[in-house]
């Protein structure tokens, strides 16, 4: 819990400069996980987040658009939004999640193999983000 709680705070400056939701968000995202009610990354139903593959805040007119959502876990074994959604942090983009989440599977739920794949695109997606 209180791993949680400093990473919820590290994270608050991202989550104050991000753009506001639509009224329609809530509905939107029910939906979603009702027809992809598994994480795409690990199969994990629990602690379900819907991650935007194009960030909204930089494509707000793909908000609601679920082409552009994909259904990944918040689990504390494996945080796949945070470690393949956002490549390790929240701050960031993950312009290849798509492809990551192959490299991933690759690894058949082996642990060591996972860590070590996210450590990969950890490294890629920090050089992608570097402003």
């Amino acid at each position: 819990m209180k791993k949680f709680i400093i990473i919820l705070l590290l994270s608050l400056p991202y989550f104050i400069d991000a753009s506001p939701r639509s009224a329609q968000w809530s509905k939107v995202r029910k939906i979603h996980l009702s027809k992809q009610s598994v994480c795409a990354v690990c199969g994990g139903k629990e602690r379900l987040q819907v991650h935007h593959i194009q960030p909204f805040h930089l494509h707000p007119e793909l908000e609601l658009n679920p082409n552009n959502f994909i259904t990944l876990c918040t689990n504390k074994e494996f945080n796949c939004h945070l470690k393949i959604g956002h490549g390790g942090n929240f701050k960031w983009e993950n312009p290849d999640i798509l492809k990551h989440i192959e490299w991933i599977k690759k690894c058949n739920g082996d642990k060591a193999c996972m860590k070590s794949v996210a450590r990969q695109i950890k490294k890629l997606t920090k050089e992608k983000n570097k402003k």
